[in-house]
């Protein structure tokens, strides 16, 4: 899954197996945070799920260094 920023300069891709998880199992989500220019950043994923804890906030932060 992607998302856009609105001046399309940010994207968050999330990757994960889409197979169902199975009660006391867990998953990985793999969580990239990516711009076209150096940059702080703090954002949260929400994850909606069947868990009763739903839904469920990732917070990422951390700063964008460009080579």
């Amino acid at each position: 899954q992607k998302n856009m920023a609105p001046a399309g300069l940010t994207v968050v891709i999330v990757k994960y197996d889409k197979e169902p998880v199975l009660p006391n199992k867990s998953i990985i989500l793999d969580i990239m945070y990516q711009s076209i220019k150096p940059e702080y950043f703090d954002k949260t994923i929400t994850i909606y799920c069947n868990a009763m804890t739903s839904p469920i906030f990732i917070r990422i932060v951390g700063h964008v260094n460009i080579n």
